[in-house]
């Protein structure tokens, strides 16, 4: 894990998911593979209700790592709290 990855993910773990998701953007800028980068960026852009950038940040991550339920999981709860807000 690199230093932004390290950075990133104290952020998310105290509950800054603020500062967490500038550096999650600058990760998947710099590593589109990165799937796991991806998924937490949406789990903070969620947070903050940004649901259509969110959702795109989850496909990433599940095309990226076909198959893992977590992240589908997460879209998942993006996608009900995007309906709740219609």
């Amino acid at each position: 894990m690199t230093g932004i990855e390290e950075l990133s993910m104290d952020f998310y773990q105290n509950g800054d998911f603020t500062r967490a998701a500038e550096l999650f953007h600058q990760i998947v800028q710099a590593d589109k593979t990165n799937h796991k980068a991806w998924n937490a960026y949406g789990i903070c852009l969620t947070k903050h209700g940004e649901y259509d950038v969110a959702a795109g940040c989850y496909e990433n991550a599940i095309r990226l790592d076909q198959g893992n339920r977590k992240y589908q999981k997460n879209f998942e709860i993006n996608e009900k709290k995007r309906d709740q807000e219609k």
